[in-house]
């Protein structure tokens, strides 16, 4: 009983091991897989930051080196002709002299009114590099690249800066991402969350207001939200997940080292993790397949362990039953055990029906099958005595009983003693036969 016990309590500490180790090494997949695709997105963004960077360096490099030129040049087709073949070779979309008042007049002749905005006074007053979004009346959205230069005059025009455009989806381009088949959504923002520039796959309505659009669609707080607005003004980069529209994102922001401005990555979480969650399900299925096979493995080395101490306790029984009958054909005793818990028989020797004219197999299925054949004067019975013995105890009593073939009378010395064996408390009783000239044989207990 008590091994069945031990096999049982063995299989389910293997059992919680397994569900332990394996929500473990769930944990354990998901947070480095939650901490490689960070890195991974990190470098991907990271790189389409830098080639952000570079661009607006090389047109502020670029101006920078035409103005020193064009402050050189006198002659009006030379300036057109300068640069008619700068356009050629950088592939802006167009240039313009622009005066303080946000007036601008192209290489061509052109005017009109371009919408810098603050960057209107930064440019002119403050003599800084600006680059804003801009739209010029009934044309599409440009990114215009501003740098200051000394009052100069073209065609009549006088200008204090001069400026490139380019149209924002060549910006966007730079923006874009060619992993995670388009699902990626990228922003230029200012720190109060205005949008500069977006290339999102996003399904929500056009928004011009990054921090508005999350207090709408997203699951952060007021409280998130400001924290968020207060490190976007401390250029704080941000690797993340949050929750919008009721999807997981990775979200990532990083300085675009300019005026205030900073870069904002979307990614879904199911796009990026794809491939690595099937890894994961195939690497924890591999890892649970292992050990459903190391713990049967176990429960069977466990059982075929018990099975051979089994057939060896088997054995053990099988001779000590052997040497019983052998030694029971010589003497005139009959030796039994019991169980104390319900006196179970669990050896008898087989001369108890010659003895006492009872099968052997009547007294294993029931003990009282002897105390039925006792003289009805003899009392207490046997049985009763047992009751009363503890381990290490010894008992002894004089029975008369019935044989059960010739009806005779027959005289026994009863000797009991109270033991434990693997901590069960076992009667090993001798029943000696005192009718032939009164000899005792009570020494065969020693094998006891």
């Amino acid at each position: 009983m008590k091994k069945k016990i031990y096999l049982v309590l063995f299989s389910a500490f293997f059992a919680i091991s397994l569900i332990v180790f394996g929500l473990s090494y769930y944990r354990f997949v998901s947070q480095m897989i939650h901490e490689e695709s960070i890195s991974h997105l990190a470098e991907i963004y990271g790189q389409s930051n830098t080639s952000l960077k570079k661009m607006m360096d090389k047109n502020w490099g670029y101006l920078h080196i035409w103005s020193d030129f064009l402050g050189n040049i006198n002659d009006e087709q030379q300036t057109k002709n300068f640069l008619k073949k700068i356009k050629q070779e950088t592939n802006f979309k167009n240039f313009y002299f622009i005066n303080r008042e946000g007036n601008y007049k192209t290489s061509d002749g052109e005017t009109g009114f371009i919408e810098l905005k603050s960057g209107l006074s930064d440019v002119i007053i403050n003599k800084k590099d600006i680059a804003v979004n801009s739209v010029i009346p009934g044309q599409p959205q440009i990114m215009v690249f501003a740098t200051p230069v000394s009052k100069a005059e073209f065609q009549g025009f006088e200008y204090e800066a001069i400026a490139i455009s380019y149209d924002n989806d060549e910006i966007v381009n730079i923006m874009k991402v060619s992993s995670f088949d388009g699902h990626t959504s990228s922003f230029i923002i200012h720190a109060d969350g205005r949008v500069i520039i977006e290339n999102t796959s996003m399904e929500h309505h056009v928004f011009y207001n990054f921090l508005a659009m999350l207090k709408e669609f997203s699951t952060l707080s007021e409280t998130q939200i400001s924290k968020l607005r207060d490190d976007f003004k401390n250029r704080k980069s941000i690797s993340t997940t949050i929750e919008l529209g009721g999807e997981k994102y990775y979200f990532l922001t990083e300085s675009a080292h300019f005026d205030d401005w900073m870069i904002v990555s979307l990614v879904p979480v199911s796009i990026v993790n794809a491939s690595m969650m099937k890894l994961q399900y195939s690497t924890m299925l591999l890892v649970f397949l292992i050990m459903i096979g190391l713990t049967v493995f176990m429960i069977s080395l466990v059982i075929r362990r018990n099975q051979i101490k089994l057939y060896k306790k088997d054995k053990q029984i099988l001779y000590r039953d052997e040497l019983f009958s052998k030694l029971s054909e010589s003497v005139d005793d009959v030796f039994l055990m019991l169980d104390a818990e319900n006196f179970r028989v669990d050896y008898v020797s087989p001369n108890i029906e010659k003895l006492l004219g009872i099968p052997q197999k009547k007294i294993q299925t029931n003990f009282m099958e002897i105390e039925k054949i006792v003289k009805k004067e003899d009392n207490p019975l046997v049985l009763n005595e047992l009751s009363l013995m503890k381990p290490g105890e010894k008992g002894e009593w004089q029975k008369e009983y019935v044989h059960q073939k010739t009806k005779e009378m027959r005289w026994f010395h009863v000797i009991a003693f109270c033991c434990k064996i693997e901590d069960e408390k076992k009667y090993i009783v001798e029943l000696s036969d005192r009718n032939k000239s009164g000899r005792s044989y009570s020494y065969i207990t020693g094998i006891f």
